[in-house]
């Protein structure tokens, strides 16, 4: 059975000029102003589909001008409406994308400075136990110290300082070798990916010249199999990029390492030199404190032979990134904003036609009319609450944009916060580029958009869920309802807020409930809600018995 949403995209599609015109109009009046209102909005959306099919970029526009068209018959008001609140949905839809593609970088920067900011923290630790080995103790301690440092296979540490252990010798020997390793398998890697890739392009240039000798069918099989070794290429490509960029990052770690070692090294050395040179052995142990916090500044700043792999460096391109994913969430929420706005235009024209539609077929005069199943298809195809199920859809696209900007705000707070604390505790300057003094402003702020946006939808869905008459959408908005409870739950929790967060959960179970209950098709759910609904359905088998889930479900934030 065709849900409501699909029936309504299928009656927006279709061309209205005498559909809407003869059946809400009438024959008679399409001559008058607003039968020429209709027409104009049929030829500017079929405007919008060939601009569309052509691939030129001005078609939304095209639509924008058929939604604004104000003397046009309540049908073509909601058809415009919510053809250019579909479209610019899937506008946003794919900025969103864009934007959780960037994010996958972003989200790699964060682990590479919070590793970064762990080695000057360890770079600390060192430095405080330098600072220990005062003359008065240090002929006591020496000895034992010097065991200590050394470490082996069942002591990883050689001490730890406010929770942070510091790396034995024998350690970051070990690191050093399972990096060097690691390395030496990525380099075998790309070398095995690049003749693959190599091998890819070699049949693809075949297959295409096979396909231009060919006629017919089997040359369109030649070109696809060309086509096919073009995207192994391609995503060959990607995993080679991948894995360079892996090296580069176990590249630097290794560096850091290596300082660690030359570090640990020489002070051994030290220390079996000094037994009988104390003082002496102080003086070299404030140079190491140096050479350490030069380490430290070089991880932070970086130097003229290395800046590349610098937490300044890193958090440049953070925020540089930073930015290119809120200028897509930006457009994102600027179209789903509108979306909204344009599904509930599409829902009061639509409430205007069901009004003018009812009148119609409460006369007498049309009891018999051969236009009155059409018009009951009219007024099931365009009922207002069916686009409030899609302009509640906009919202919870709001609500989840939202969540996941205060989740990276939250990320990005937490990564100056430790960093800021490493800093400082090194004596080192913190880059400029992670001090921005508004980011617990803006994650608020993220916070409380996520909510309206939530809100919104749930106010919406709600509504659906209580008062309309059509069982399809009464589930489709239960299920929505309950993914939207469910997100507003995960944006309260990753705030901190346990109490919001436990009423949102229960609401999503109830609602979960009710929809398994009402038989409706449930996607893959969380697992606060899965066993929820497991419960609450039908056994398997038994009449009434809801059928598999359909492909592609909406998933849960």
């Amino acid at each position: 059975m065709r849900t409501p949403v699909k029936h309504l995209a299928l009656v927006l599609a279709t061309s209205a000029t005498c559909l809407f015109g003869t059946l809400v109009t009438g024959c008679d009046q399409l001559d008058s102003a607003v039968g020429i209102s209709d027409r104009s909005v049929d030829n500017t959306i079929s405007e919008a589909e060939l601009q569309r099919l052509a691939g030129g970029d001005g078609w939304i526009a095209t639509l924008q001008k058929a939604a604004s068209e104000k003397g046009a018959s309540p049908a073509q008001r909601a058809r415009a409406n919510g053809l250019l609140a579909d479209a610019e949905f899937n506008q946003a839809r794919q900025h969103l994308a864009k934007a959780r593609s960037l994010r996958l970088e972003v989200d790699r920067l964060f682990w590479s400075i919070s590793d970064l900011t762990q080695q000057v923290q360890s770079n600390s630790a060192l430095i405080d136990g330098f600072r220990k080995l005062e003359p008065s103790e240090a002929r006591k301690q020496i000895a034992a110290q010097v065991a200590l440092a050394q470490g082996g296979p069942d002591q990883p540490a050689w001490f730890k300082h406010d929770n942070t252990p510091l790396p034995t010798l024998s350690y970051i020997k070990q690191e050093i070798s399972r990096l060097q390793g690691e390395i030496a398998g990525l380099q075998d890697k790309i070398k095995e990916l690049t003749g693959q890739r190599s091998k890819a392009l070699e049949q693809a240039e075949a297959a295409n010249a096979k396909s231009e000798q060919l006629k017919g069918q089997e040359s369109v099989d030649a070109y696809k199999q060309g086509a096919d070794q073009r995207k192994n290429a391609s995503e060959l490509a990607t995993q080679i990029d991948h894995a360079n960029a892996d090296i580069a990052a176990r590249n630097r770690d290794l560096e850091v390492a290596l300082g660690q070692e030359a570090v640990l090294n020489d002070t051994l050395k030290q220390y079996q030199a000094q037994l009988k040179q104390v003082d002496d052995g102080w003086n070299i142990a404030q140079a190491k404190i140096q050479d350490l916090t030069q380490l430290s500044r070089q991880i932070v700043q970086g130097n003229a032979d290395n800046s590349a792999g610098s937490i300044q460096n890193q958090a440049a391109r953070l925020v540089e990134l930073s930015k290119n994913v809120q200028t897509e969430l930006d457009a994102a929420q600027q179209l789903l904003a509108s979306t909204a706005t344009h599904f509930d235009a599409a829902a009061s024209a639509a409430q205007d036609l069901n009004r003018d539609l009812s009148a119609k077929m409460r006369d007498p005069a049309a009891a018999a009319a051969p236009e009155r199943a059409a018009w009951k298809q009219l007024l099931e195809a365009f009922q207002p609450s069916g686009f409030k199920l899609r302009q509640a859809e906009a919202q919870q696209t709001l609500g989840v944009l939202h969540t996941e900007q205060a989740n990276q705000l939250a990320q990005f707070v937490q990564v100056r916060d430790a960093l800021k604390t490493a800093v400082d505790k090194a004596g080192i300057p913190m880059p400029t580029e992670l001090a921005d003094a508004d980011l617990a402003s803006r994650l608020q702020t993220a916070r409380d958009d996520a909510q309206k946006g939530y809100q919104s939808a749930d106010e919406l869905l709600l509504n659906i869920a209580n008062t309309d008459s059509n069982q399809d959408r009464k589930n489709a908005a239960l299920v929505q309802r309950m993914l939207t409870q469910y997100g507003w739950y995960q944006l309260e929790r990753n705030a901190g807020n346990k109490e919001a967060a436990q009423q949102h959960l229960a609401e999503a179970v109830n609602v979960a409930k009710a929809a398994a209950e009402a038989k409706a098709p449930l996607p893959s759910l969380p697992p606060e809600l899965a066993t929820i609904a497991v419960v609450a359905a039908p056994t398997p088998g038994t009449p009434g018995t809801p059928g598999p889930t359909p492909q592609n479900p909406p998933t849960a934030q």
